[in-house]
């Protein structure tokens, strides 16, 4: 459907002439000098799903769709209380339904799904990741799949590989994001391993969809953090929140060896499963060793496996992996049970950062 509105060539879907005509008067009203009455728009809306209540329908996305020139004009303009507001007004049309037909839904992934970009445009990762995964509950009640295959939940778990999103160019930052660690690793290691390799045996086949959800706002959050001056990161505090968001990587390696290491839930035995498999091994003893250095000096601990001058008894060095995995240990137990700021923790956040990095890169690498 076609109109003209103070010169503006506008598209929208053609639904049902329950809805069509209060479309163009709320577009009208938003781009002309017209007035639309919002008690009249959802009359007709809640007319509009009566008729058409099916929620598999793909009516309702249309529905719903229908509302995005008027979004993305406030978007453009960085008018982002505006542009959020579409989507409350558009959603509670779809409350107001629900309330008086109880029992019945109307599928709501799109607004969700628009409404989480908006806030991640504005800089507000909690609530645009919990608008996303809101529309990844939407997806997933509706079509009844765990994966479906919506933006919402390719968003969702990084899989910038899917072209039908309309929120890609996030995708793609994160993949920059990601794909810088992994060349660090692949030539730290000697490995030929691409992030083509990561995404077919991890982004697109995560251990869970838990795992999944938990790795991609990780790197979210690292990105943002990423975006400040050094000189902010220096404060105890700055170290609580870097060391917590490596605990959330920590978390992320600690499901993705479990996967392979069924039966094991402590995370000595899985970093103990990985060095293992990457022909590095430690003994028990060696990791309890490594374990008591870090309850000694924690700090210490760290900058010595960092500047790769920490020995086992016996004047054994570390391997790069056993290094790597050793830091993990470390940050996994601090992370579980001691809240104190570590002033290693900002001095060598981006060296500690690329370690986990390494790990988990290593495990899919070695066991998947």
């Amino acid at each position: 459907m076609e109109f003209i509105i103070g010169g503006q060539t506008i598209q929208i879907v053609s639904l049902d002439p329950l809805i069509d005509d209060q479309f163009i008067l709320l577009h009208a009203a938003y781009f002309g000098r017209d007035t639309s009455k919002w008690a009249s728009f959802e009359t007709s809306a809640l007319a509009f799903f009566s008729k058409f209540p099916d929620p598999k329908s793909g009516l309702h996305d249309s529905f719903f769709n229908n509302f995005t020139v008027i979004w993305r004009s406030y978007l453009h303009a960085r008018n982002y209380d505006a542009a959020e507001d579409i989507w409350r007004k558009a959603l509670s049309t779809a409350f107001s339904w629900e309330s008086q037909n109880l029992g019945k839904r109307i599928h709501k992934g799109t607004p969700y799904y628009f409404w989480g970009m908006t806030a991640l445009e504005r800089g507000d990762l909690d609530k645009g990741y919990a608008l996303m995964h809101q529309a990844v509950a939407e997806d997933t009640l509706t079509h009844g799949q765990q994966y479906p295959a919506s933006p919402a939940f390719a968003f969702a778990t990084l899989n910038y590989a899917e072209p039908a999103q309309a929120f890609r160019e996030w995708l793609f930052r994160q993949m920059q994001y990601i794909d810088s660690r992994q060349n660090a690793y692949s030539g730290a290691y000697t490995r030929q391993f691409m992030l083509d390799d990561f995404k077919s045996k991890f982004l697109l086949n995560p251990p869970s969809v838990d795992i999944g959800f938990l790795f991609a706002y990780s790197v979210a959050r690292l990105m943002h953090l990423s975006k400040l001056p050094t000189h902010a990161l220096a404060s105890s505090f700055a170290a609580q929140l870097e060391a917590n968001l490596l605990f959330d990587l920590t978390l992320v390696i600690d499901g993705t060896l479990k996967a392979k290491n069924q039966g094991e839930w402590k995370f000595v035995k899985h970093a103990e499963f990985l060095l293992q498999g990457a022909g590095q091994a430690l003994t028990d003893q060696e990791l309890s060793e490594i374990n008591r250095a870090f309850n000694n000096d924690f700090d210490m601990t760290v900058g010595s496996i960092l500047d790769g001058t920490f020995t086992l008894s016996g004047s054994k060095n570390l391997s790069q992996a056993q290094r790597d995995v050793s830091l993990a240990y470390g940050m996994r137990n601090r992370g579980a049970h001691d809240v104190t700021s570590a002033p290693t923790v900002w001095t060598q956040f981006a060296a500690i950062e690329q370690a986990l990095f390494n790990v988990l890169y290593l495990a899919v690498d070695f066991l998947y």
